[in-house]
């Protein structure tokens, strides 16, 4: 009694860390990412941000608003400069969740005497290849303030035109994100006071439907760069279909 008692509880733990390590997989994504000085091209922009759904523009002509299919851009540019980011934690966690994956199955092989050779059916090995889910810039900002640099302009021009591109069928997440220093709550403040400035910007400088624009701050909750907390990629403006 007291094995099959042990077996369901190892099978319940195994079940809940492949369950977590798939949630988190989930959540990091992989993402295109421009250091500060990069402006992206507007194509990779709007192949990004319109994945959701087929884009449509709205657009004047002889008085009249009419629904028109929006351009369908590459997702790819030889030219654009960023990189993608899968992160080594995302592979991380996919190789974990892989492996308790095939850990509970091997339990229930075991228990039901079923499987394949040997007892062990083995969960196929995670995929590293993935085209990017969001686009992150190294946005330049006053020394913890949202008031924007100057030389941010280029990029943000390159997101606006990467958004007409894509349409506005779909709402555009601009996340907030800071490196480790200072505290949670400041962070979390700071990253939500900068995410909204440049929705401002976008808005005020290149009239961006202020509608198809959502912001959020995230603080430090999703750093690129675990392993340097502090590292330039964790400070960054994210955009993504919402």
């Amino acid at each position: 009694m007291s094995t099959i008692s042990s077996r369901a509880k190892t099978c319940r733990a195994l079940l809940i860390s492949a369950l977590l390590a798939g949630a988190c997989a989930t959540q990091a994504g992989t993402v295109r990412y421009y250091a500060e000085g990069q402006v992206p091209s507007p194509a990779v922009v709007a192949g990004i941000l319109g994945k959701a759904q087929p884009a449509k523009r709205m657009k004047m002509r002889g008085g009249a608003v009419l629904d028109e299919p929006a351009a369908q851009a590459p997702a790819q540019d030889a030219n654009d400069a960023g990189r993608n980011i899968n992160d080594d934690l995302l592979l991380r966690e996919q190789a974990l969740s892989a492996s308790a994956h095939a850990a509970v199955q091997t339990w229930h092989a075991r228990v039901s005497g079923l499987g394949t050779a040997g007892g062990v059916q083995r969960a196929p090995a995670p995929s590293t290849q993935a085209s990017a889910q969001s686009l992150a810039l190294a946005i330049g900002f006053d020394n913890d303030s949202a008031r924007l640099h100057s030389t941010s302009a280029q990029s943000l021009a390159a997101v606006a035109e990467g958004m007409r591109l894509a349409g506005f069928s779909r709402a555009f997440m601009i996340e907030g994100h800071t490196s480790a220093t200072g505290t949670r709550a400041h962070n979390q403040w700071l990253s939500r006071e900068r995410a909204a400035s440049v929705k401002r910007y976008l808005v005020q400088q290149h009239s961006i439907p202020a509608a198809a624009l959502r912001t959020i701050g995230l603080g430090f909750s999703t750093p690129l760069n675990r392993a340097d907390p502090n590292a330039a990629e964790n400070r960054r403006v994210q955009f993504r279909s919402a």
